[in-house]
């Protein structure tokens, strides 16, 4: 009886000895939404032995102990895996983690062994993009490789020199109807809905030392606009995206991807872009019923940019006036284009300007950028 029993001691020590839990997972190191939720993935393979749970622990950068933890589920197979961090107030700062998972013999496996992932949550990236090659920033998220995400695509020869550009995520559900915005004042706007909370609003800019500026390229960009599915929303097929101007939001045509949940645009211009929610009776604001686009608000006239007052088809008698910031009269313009160039021929300075569109008894007015 004794020898039976130091054989099945021995016996077990073996089966112990070649348990194991392999587990592979790609860390996240940025994630580009603060308060949103963040998913962690991993694919665990059992060898010998039977996963019995899988743990995400957590906690906030600068804490000494992991008091926070999150239970792994398995995804789409028995070896992927996934953990769900859906506490907003805790995605918006940045984070240290590491993944803990046991096996039915009791044995213990830790990833990484001996320190802990760093996620850094920020709401930009930034990057440098050279003038004669195609060029991406994408704000980071937390599936890496696929196409949901935030982005600005530039083809070739779109730049006159290599420029710094950036992308900055504001949250929608923290945004009101009013808002100073980087000096921006986001108001209402009958073609949105109602309550004209943005669902989601993004900053493109080019930088300069500390300054964020809206910038114009030479050819059209491609920008791609991630909303999310639990957001401030009802109806998803009435999300549309709109451009800030300076003075009012304006309608911008694109695409909608409802299975990544992207709105994708081609403007050659960046500035500050928002989803909103169309409002029900489809309203459109006296801006929209005369003025389609303005095609570069941010232009270098000196490099041979214009900008292009897109009319509405149909409306033929109509009058365009560009004046400085003071309202005095710069160009009266008979055409839907300005070359930057005032009364004179000459010019005119660096600055914003004030356009205004006059269709009939109506009048609407904007503002646009001349830059060297």
């Amino acid at each position: 009886m004794l020898r039976l029993l130091l054989l099945l001691h021995l016996l077990s020590g073996l089966v112990l000895a070649e348990t194991n839990i392999m587990i592979r997972h790609v860390p996240l190191t940025k994630f580009g939404y603060p308060g949103r939720p963040v998913t962690f993935r991993a694919v665990m393979v059992p060898v010998n032995c039977t996963i019995t749970s899988a743990t995400l622990m957590y906690r906030v950068q600068g804490e000494q102990e992991y008091t926070r933890f999150i239970a792994f589920s398995t995804n789409r197979s028995a070896t992927n895996y996934q953990a769900f961090l859906t506490n907003c107030q805790e995605t918006k700062n940045s984070l240290e983690y590491r993944i803990k998972a046991e096996d039915n013999f009791h044995n213990k496996r830790m990833v990484p062994e001996n320190t802990a992932y760093n996620l850094e949550i920020l709401p930009r990236e930034e990057g440098r993009i050279s003038p004669s090659e195609e060029g991406c920033i994408i704000l980071p998220d937390d599936i890496p490789d696929d196409d949901r995400v935030t982005s600005l695509v530039l083809p070739a020869n779109s730049l006159y020199q290599e420029e710094y550009f950036g992308i900055e995520y504001y949250s929608g559900d923290t945004v009101g109807p009013y808002m100073d915005l980087n000096g921006l004042t986001v108001r209402d706007n009958p073609f949105i809905r109602d309550n004209s909370l943005p669902v989601v609003l993004y900053r493109f800019y080019q930088k300069a030392g500390e300054e964020k500026n809206d910038f114009s390229f030479r050819k059209k960009a491609v920008i791609s606009l991630r909303y999310f599915p639990d957001g401030n929303f009802s109806d998803e097929e009435k999300l549309d995206a709109f451009f800030w101007d300076g003075k009012e939001w304006r309608y911008v045509p694109g695409s909608r991807d409802t299975v990544n949940d992207v709105l994708v645009l081609e403007p050659d211009h960046i500035g500050l872009f928002g989803i909103f929610e169309k409002g029900k009776d489809e309203a459109v604001s006296l801006a929209a019923k005369i003025l389609d686009y303005v095609s570069r608000p941010s232009f270098a006239p000196r490099n041979g940019e214009i900008v292009v007052f897109g009319i509405k088809t149909g409306i033929t008698d109509y009058r365009i006036r560009i004046l400085d910031p003071g309202a005095r009269l710069i160009r009266e313009l008979r055409t839907a284009s300005w070359d930057g160039r005032d009364r004179d021929g000459n010019y005119a300075r660096s600055g914003v300007y004030i356009y205004q569109i006059t269709a009939g008894n109506k009048t609407i007015s904007g503002m646009i950028c001349v830059v060297k």
